[in-house]
């Protein structure tokens, strides 16, 4: 294919005539400079340049001139001048170059337009047309078939700074341990020199680094990579401005590992990372020992049990327990790190107990836990207090009492238990502690008036030993009794004396005998006894000696 460039400049030149020889030195210029141009554009190996003559005619007219004179004046003594104009029609023929590009001789244009190629006729296709009738092999083969390999390797042509591998037909180049390879895939970058990372405080972490040795750079250093990251999933990739040979990591877990890696960015390629590893300083817990319980162990004791905190920012050195005995008094224990169980001794039964936690590391102590309020056990009550019994009658006893010292948890009721050892009976009653009053029957018909605190036994035996005990109770059961011994007031025998004997002695005298009443049948001490008879139809009564059952 052949391309023509033409180049006008008629335009330029179209005015006189007089300026002809001009105009074809300008020409001569203007093609000279259009050839170097596009010689420079089209530079291509196997396209060679010729220039072409074009003669073109054209036609123009050209303005004329002509002066003459004639007789003026008076008597056309004189001469007068005049000029006159027109214009003719004329012809001429310009010549003018143009650059034609084609194939030098020996190459040809397969693809068309101006891509000349080496023209080989004796190549196959094992070989490769390098220059026009000139065959080689491939490169990295050789032989009269081009079926050897060349091994760069070990001819040294490889040009590879560091390792080369060779390959059937190639080779490729690799970098030592720390070093990797550039985007010219033969020279090998350092890393850079002396990094490290230090703890600043329990959040942040620095990290510095120096350049990658001068000899080992291949390339200017543009700028540093900095890569950052956690056993946790943390990552964080930054890139430092070459002038800068530190960064600092901020805003991170306390007490954590991060692995940080510097590598250099040259003209030439990334180089390999050196990598430091460090932990961040530790801190105060940020949360508190997580799930807290506390169960009642005894009527004593109560069992507190935890687990370290989700985030403890170091190593737990201790925990605290704060424990609120709610009658004004207040604890604080420190419990080995180790442990995650405490028992708390020394409680009252039915205590109420407030708990909270907290956990500490070097750094100091972290936030205290919810309050977990629990109590201990109930345990049977004390014995009351104020406890009396008193005779209000021959025939009714007055039972009180005070309420426990310790009641050892809820008191639900009292137990008021009366033994009648004369008549052998037994009466056991229950009084409600929420009662106001209740009556309670023993059984055999009596009814006894009860109160908290306060019970009335009527119809009680007059001049009767009875033995009172009284108990109170809780949901943990019965608890120390107390008891009295009391008679019941004196009252009237409750038979007469039964007459055994009675005969004269003489005329004036009586002698009579009677059978002695019983401690039952006189209901208190014998004071004395009467004698009441008739003599004819006047009656006496005497006064007897009461150790004494005969009268005379």
């Amino acid at each position: 294919m052949i391309i023509i460039i033409a180049q006008d400049f008629e335009k330029l030149l179209r005015t006189r005539e007089a300026v002809q020889f001009a105009k074809m030195g300008i020409k001569a210029v203007a093609l000279l400079f259009s050839s170097a141009f596009i010689a420079i554009a089209y530079a291509q190996t196997g396209v060679c340049t010729r220039a072409e003559a074009v003669t073109t005619i054209g036609s123009y007219y050209i303005q004329t001139s002509y002066y003459y004179t004639y007789s003026c004046g008076i008597f056309g003594w004189s001469r007068c001048g005049s000029t006159s104009y027109g214009s003719a029609l004329q012809y001429r023929s310009d010549t003018s170059y143009n650059l034609v590009y084609e194939c030098c001789a020996g190459y040809h244009d397969p693809a068309g337009g101006i891509s000349c190629e080496p023209f080989c006729e004796d190549c196959d296709s094992n070989h490769t047309c390098i220059a026009p009738y000139t065959c080689i092999c491939p490169e990295g083969w050789t032989g009269d078939n081009c079926d050897e390999d060349i091994d760069e390797c070990f001819e040294g042509t490889s040009n590879c700074e560091q390792l080369c591998t060779n390959t059937n037909g190639s080779y490729f180049c690799t970098c030592y341990d720390d070093f990797s390879l550039g985007l010219d895939s033969h020279s090998c970058l350092g890393p850079p020199q002396n990094v490290s990372l230090n703890a600043s405080s329990s959040m942040t972490l620095h990290l510095d680094w120096e350049g990658p040795q001068l000899d080992e750079r291949d390339g200017s250093v543009t700028s540093y990579e900095v890569n950052c990251t956690s056993s946790f999933g943390y990552y964080h990739l930054v890139s430092v401005d070459v002038g800068l040979l530190e960064y600092d990591l901020v805003n991170l877990a306390p007490f954590s590992n991060y692995t940080c890696c510097a590598s250099a960015l040259t003209t030439n390629g990334h180089s390999s990372t050196v990598c430091a590893t460090e932990e961040t300083l530790q801190d105060i817990p940020s949360d508190v020992p997580q799930n807290v319980t506390v169960n009642n162990h005894s009527a004593y004791a109560v069992i507190i049990e935890w687990e370290p905190p989700l985030t403890p920012n170091g190593i737990i050195t201790l925990y605290t327990i704060y424990a609120d005995y709610n009658n004004g008094t207040s604890q604080e224990i420190d419990v080995k790190a180790t442990d995650r169980i405490y028992k708390l001794n020394g409680l009252s039964p039915h205590q109420l107990i407030s708990i909270n936690i907290s956990a500490s590391t070097v750094i100091g102590e972290g936030p205290l836990s919810s309050t977990i309020s629990e109590r201990t056990s109930q345990a049977v009550p004390s014995q009351v207090t104020d406890f009396e019994v008193s005779a209000l009658s021959p025939n009714e006893l007055l039972v009180s009492w005070s309420l426990p010292e310790y009641h050892n948890g809820i008191l639900t009721k009292y137990k008021i238990v009366v033994y009648n050892k004369v008549y052998n009976y037994t009466v056991s009653l229950f009084v409600p502690d929420t009662s106001t009053n209740v009556t309670v029957s023993d059984g055999i018909g009596k009814h006894y008036f009860l109160k908290p605190s306060k019970s009335y036994l009527p119809y009680v035996e007059p001049f009767v030993p009875y033995t009172v005990v009284v108990s109170a109770f809780t949901h943990a059961g019965e608890g120390i009794a107390l008891s009295q011994i009391i008679f019941s007031e004196e009252g009237v025998p409750s038979v007469e004396p039964e007459l055994i004997l009675s005969e004269r002695t003489d005329a004036t005298s009586l002698h009579l005998l009677w059978e002695a009443l019983s401690l039952e049948e006189l209901r208190g001490f014998l004071d004395s006894y009467v004698v009441v008879f008739e003599e004819l139809n006047t009656y006496q009564c005497l006064d007897l000696d009461p150790l004494t059952s005969n009268l005379f």
